[in-house]
């Protein structure tokens, strides 16, 4: 599945005269081709107006920290509808939440991953294939952090799966 995730961060300046009138304004660099040509013979002549900014390695290590600390379980369940932005839960969640062993690590940048792991064992025969990373241990109160979908698991009670889930801050 292709992911657009990541942090955006843009900054913008306005500077005012003693009258409080606005007299100028640094913003982040255009997006669409003509607009960057355009930028670019501008600063030439020192009359662009774009920001030159970076999310930090160490701004990424703190807001992959962040998640670390805040999420806590995973969930496992049947419901095959594909994830949607709105997801609040999993479709239809079985078996009792676990809670995940985590750990950072790197995947593009220093500490920009947190990897939640951990297993889950059958208690009846399942064909599970939706996934979830959550706030809390039951649905009261909870948030969902990611929700993922895959090709459909047979589960004989007693069988176990082993779930290792990578959560990447990107720039």
């Amino acid at each position: 599945m292709f992911q657009r995730a990541g942090v955006i961060e843009r900054l913008n300046i306005y500077k005012r005269d003693e009258d409080g009138k606005l007299v100028l304004i640094r913003s982040p660099a255009p997006i669409n081709w003509y607009d960057k040509l355009v930028e670019k013979v501008l600063r030439i002549f020192h009359k662009g107006k774009c920001c030159n900014d970076i999310l930090t390695n160490d701004g990424i290590s703190d807001i992959r920290s962040l998640i670390q600390s805040r999420y806590e379980w995973i969930s496992i369940g049947v419901g095959g509808t594909l994830p949607a932005t709105t997801d609040v839960q999993l479709v239809s969640e079985i078996q009792t939440r676990i809670y995940a062993s985590k750990s950072a690590t790197s995947t593009f940048y220093p500490d920009d991953t947190v990897r939640f792991e951990g297993e889950f064992i059958a208690t009846a025969d399942r064909t599970i294939q939706e996934a979830g990373i959550h706030l809390k241990e039951t649905t009261t109160d909870d948030v969902m952090a990611c929700r993922e979908t895959y090709i459909p698991i047979s589960l004989l009670s007693g069988q176990s799966v082993y779930v290792v889930w990578d959560m990447v801050v990107t720039r």
